[in-house]
């Protein structure tokens, strides 16, 4: 018996409520972006983690490599970055919006009290790398 032919069997013995977590579980490892209500935002993430596309989207944009991902980002893969990729190319819009809405807001000049800038930065789920 190959080993697709046990799990077949296996899961033929599931109760329904172990069916449908085992259809999840299996959702998952061929479709790793998702987007779950109160987890970053509800922003699309790499599997379980609470790194959300748009933050690797805009390090790639910022010029970092998949080499520089994966060492600051250890729990990642090659298949997540190409995941994090593609869905990047069938989701520009929501993803940039994401990107535009992590960036710094400098109030203008008119609204401060000394010649230094007052940059207010909204809350996101991405960590800071260093790419230099």
């Amino acid at each position: 018996m190959t080993l697709k032919e046990r799990l077949l069997e296996t899961i033929a013995s599931l109760s329904d409520d172990y069916v449908e977590e085992t259809f999840q579980f299996v959702q998952a490892l061929q479709a790793p972006i998702r987007k779950v209500s109160g987890v970053c935002g509800g922003a699309a993430r790499i599997r379980d983690t609470r790194i959300p596309v748009w933050t690797l989207v805009a390090y790639r944009n910022q010029g970092a490599n998949a080499a520089e991902l994966l060492e600051n980002y250890p729990g990642l893969t090659l298949k997540d970055l190409q995941a994090a990729w593609d869905y990047y190319d069938n989701n520009q819009t929501e993803i940039d919006r994401s990107i535009i809405s992590t960036l710094p807001i400098v109030l203008p000049r008119k609204h401060r009290s000394n010649k230094s800038p007052i940059v207010l930065n909204s809350h996101c789920e991405g960590r800071s790398m260093n790419l230099e």
